[in-house]
């Protein structure tokens, strides 16, 4: 017996069935990512970034305003 031919065949058979539970929707293809993160940390950390790199206080204030608000847009 040519066991090669065979698990060939299996294989074969195994994509096929594959593909029709998929056209019957019976096999999900997509998967799905939940991510969960602190918002309000990271945007504590990106400010402290900016402050880092931003020495005009008025610049730094209006960057930051923006990206709280950004953050409070977010949440709702």
């Amino acid at each position: 017996m040519d066991f090669n031919a065979a698990l060939k065949g299996v294989r074969e058979a195994r994509s096929c069935i594959e593909l029709l539970a998929k056209l019957q929707g019976q096999l999900q293809t997509q998967q799905e990512i939940n991510i969960n993160f602190n918002l309000e940390y990271v945007m504590e950390k990106i400010i402290h970034v900016i402050r880092g790199e931003i020495r005009d206080p008025q610049k730094l204030n209006r960057i930051s305003d923006k990206l709280f608000s950004l953050s409070e847009e977010a949440k709702q």
